[in-house]
């Protein structure tokens, strides 16, 4: 039996229904430490429900879920896990600056605000995405692009072992996007687990270690990405960046029954 000592994301033949209608199905999936897994599928393929599944966001009916080792009815230690979703404005008409918003990544640690360590880490995930001479402005006034780095840097300043991010390069322009995988290959030379959602991994495949692609409800692929071998991580991103070569993504997935969720771990409406 396989050691879950280096488990980090675990689905056991798992089933999620809504309205009576699977959207997964015996689905079984298991995330090492430090893997960089991207989640692929077409709209209705069901990528969307494994990542919401896995985070607790919705009930697995059958099968069991589990983070780092621990059923997720058992799991309390959310401060390791950073949660990017996908379409939620950093803004929301709420006037709060770009360093306001990253130290509410903080708050997944302790309930308080205080100390250099706070500090450091917001600054530190303000310079890795690029932003920190954005710091002291509204998030209000910067583009889509650029408030999705600041959901990204919100994650990140709580030091998270797992970053999930749900189609971090919608409606995200070039520059950005190549913001984000510099910004992500920095964490990644320091062991971070990733798990991606995406129809198109673009300027990020080189970042992606393992690919699990989703069909009506069932992983169809779990494997090496194809095109990539393993190798040089690092200059294969770099080389890929410096390209530019960049594709928009389709919309998000959704499955046609499930309900609206929020990112309920961080209190996002």
């Amino acid at each position: 039996m396989e050691s879950r000592q280096d488990e980090i994301v675990a689905l056991d033949h798992a089933r999620v229904t809504y309205e009576r209608q699977p959207a997964i199905d015996d689905v079984n999936i298991s995330i090492r430490r430090g893997e960089v897994v991207a989640l692929l599928g077409a709209n209705g393929s069901g990528k969307t429900t494994v990542i919401r599944s896995s985070l607790g966001l919705v009930d697995v009916d059958h099968g069991e879920a589990r983070l780092f080792g621990t059923p997720l009815k058992r799991f309390h230690q959310w401060q390791r896990v950073g949660y990017v979703p996908q379409r939620l404005g950093a803004g929301s008409g709420v006037p709060a600056t770009v360093t306001e918003v990253v130290a509410s990544g903080r708050l997944t640690r302790k309930k308080l605000f205080n100390g250099r360590a706070d500090r450091k880490a917001i600054a530190e995930a303000l310079d890795a995405v690029g932003l920190a001479d954005r710091a002291r402005e509204p998030v209000s006034t910067l583009s889509g692009g650029q408030q999705q780095r600041v959901l990204i840097a919100r994650a990140l300043a709580g030091e998270p072992e797992l970053l999930v991010l749900d189609e971090p390069t919608v409606g995200v322009d070039a520059a950005s996007q190549q913001a984000l995988a510099a910004a992500l290959l920095d964490r990644i030379r320091t062991g971070i687990t990733m798990l991606l959602v995406t129809h198109e991994m673009g300027v990020l495949a080189p970042l992606i270690t393992r690919t699990i692609t989703m069909h009506d409800g069932h992983v169809a692929y779990d494997g090496a990405p194809h095109g990539f071998e393993p190798g040089d991580l690092a200059g294969r991103a770099d080389a890929h960046c410096e390209r530019g070569d960049l594709e928009q993504p389709p919309p998000i997935d959704e499955h046609p029954h499930a309900p609206g969720v929020t990112a309920n771990m961080w209190g996002e409406k």
